[in-house]
């Protein structure tokens, strides 16, 4: 069997094609252009467990012997105009920036300037945290210090479908305060919870930001609301955002992400690649991107954008250029062309 686009296959799909078509000897050809390395197709024949009998090959362009001049133009004209996207339609990268995407090209921005490197922890600096809840959906946590005028996101965390005692037990092992007849903590450690999360200096949190609904009674057993359960394992330090709406999270991450580091490390990179797929969502019917996709990557991007908003961060405008006033002196025909130019203005009025 030969699947062709094959990363537009869902891990489903693939888990049920590959059984079927097994005689001996028989195979299955995929090809595709890559897109995300989170496509099923890519995480199977790419990723780090890839099947011992498969032999995946890279074919581009450059293998083409009979590659057209006039391809070659458009393409060198499609890296002039936008780099990344060309090297995910020409080059067979990963799509960095797609159609509808918010923060693309502000995380681009900020590899480029390098803002995304070695930005550790700071041991003499409090870490805020933001927070976007999910009971029965995708928890995400961002990690920051900052000092008033830039931030540096040193660590992020997200969970599905956990409560609020296994989450803040799991990224905020130092304040966690172990309930006694919960059986689960009974071997529970701060020296391990530390360790999993390989945190050898472990964090003084300050501020956590929290959405707007944090008093909701959703979390937790014995009908307690969320700032209640959080409260009772160790997060005292809770501030309620204000009820905002999507445009306002998003235009407070675009305004403070120029000023923003990213310790690269596992976990910042897939809050990254959160903030990155984070897009609008496409309307067939009107044929035009509307509101946000609410899906995996929406959390994490909300979580931020709480950040954004309650930080208190406001960068400078960028410097306006220059007015420069010209100093060279006119040539004759310049002065000739200036006196007819305003003589048929004159001859012209009434």
């Amino acid at each position: 069997a030969w699947v062709e686009e094959a990363q537009s296959l869902s891990d489903v799909s693939l888990r049920m094609l590959r059984p079927t078509i097994r005689k001996p000897f028989s195979e299955l050809w995929f090809s595709w252009n890559p897109r995300h390395d989170s496509d099923a197709v890519d995480k199977l024949l790419r990723g780090a467990n890839k099947p011992a009998s498969s032999v995946v090959i890279e074919v581009n362009w450059k293998d083409n012997p009979w590659f057209p001049d006039v391809l070659k133009v458009e393409m060198e004209g499609d890296y002039a105009a936008d780099p990344e996207m060309a090297d995910h339609v020409w080059g067979g990268g990963y799509e960095l920036v797609s159609e509808g995407s918010y923060y693309a090209r502000a995380i681009i921005d900020a590899e480029r300037d390098g803002r995304l490197g070695f930005f550790p922890h700071n041991p003499k600096a409090v870490v805020k945290t933001a927070w976007d809840i999910g009971v029965d959906d995708y928890t995400a946590v961002w990690f920051v210090q900052d000092d008033g005028l830039h931030a540096t996101v040193i660590d992020y965390y997200e969970a599905s479908g956990e409560g609020a005692d296994d989450v803040v037990s799991t990224c905020m092992p130092e304040v966690f305060r172990r309930p006694a007849s919960e059986a689960k903590f009974a071997e529970w450690s701060l020296e391990d919870a530390l360790h999993n999360l390989q945190r050898e200096v472990p964090f003084k949190f300050g501020t956590s930001y929290f959405p707007h609904d944090v008093k909701a009674r959703e979390w937790g057993g014995g009908a307690r609301s969320r700032v209640e359960s959080l409260v009772a394992y160790g997060v005292t330090q809770i501030a309620r955002g204000v009820a905002t709406n999507p445009s306002d999270r998003i235009q407070a991450v675009r305004r403070i992400m120029p000023v923003v580091k990213f310790h690269k490390t596992p976990r910042v990179e897939l809050g990254l690649k959160r903030l990155r797929r984070y897009r609008r969502k496409w309307n067939d019917a009107l044929q035009t991107y509307t509101s946000p996709e609410h899906d995996e990557n929406s959390h994490g991007a909300d979580a931020f954008g709480e950040y954004a908003i309650n930080c208190g961060i406001f960068p400078p405008p960028p410097p306006k250029k220059p007015f420069k006033v010209s100093t060279a002196k006119p040539t004759l025909a310049q002065i000739v062309a200036e006196h007819e130019r305003n003589s048929k203005l004159s001859g012209n009025r009434i």
